[in-house]
């Protein structure tokens, strides 16, 4: 709210896990957290005409194992591939 009142231009980029950690997290009483946080992330931007790049879900930007170097970390391909 903070920047926009400041009228500068926002964009939310979700950055997503690997299958195996979203699956995992998503499933996971304590860290499945992440599902509302998406959402709120979403409300928000929709709310506020904000770009939402990505998502926390890597089947939601057609990102696969091979898109990923860890559990945390695309590879430089699959970051290019969001960002288009």
């Amino acid at each position: 709210d903070y920047l926009l009142n400041k009228r500068i231009k926002v964009i939310f980029f979700l950055v997503p896990y690997h299958p195996y950690l979203y699956d995992y997290l998503a499933n996971s009483s304590k860290y499945n957290i992440i599902l509302e946080a998406e959402k709120y992330f979403r409300k928000k931007a929709l709310e506020n005409n904000i770009i939402v790049i990505g998502s926390y879900n890597p089947n939601n930007c057609g990102l696969g194992e091979a898109d990923f170097y860890d559990a945390m970390h695309l590879k430089r391909e699959a970051v290019t591939q969001l960002l288009k």
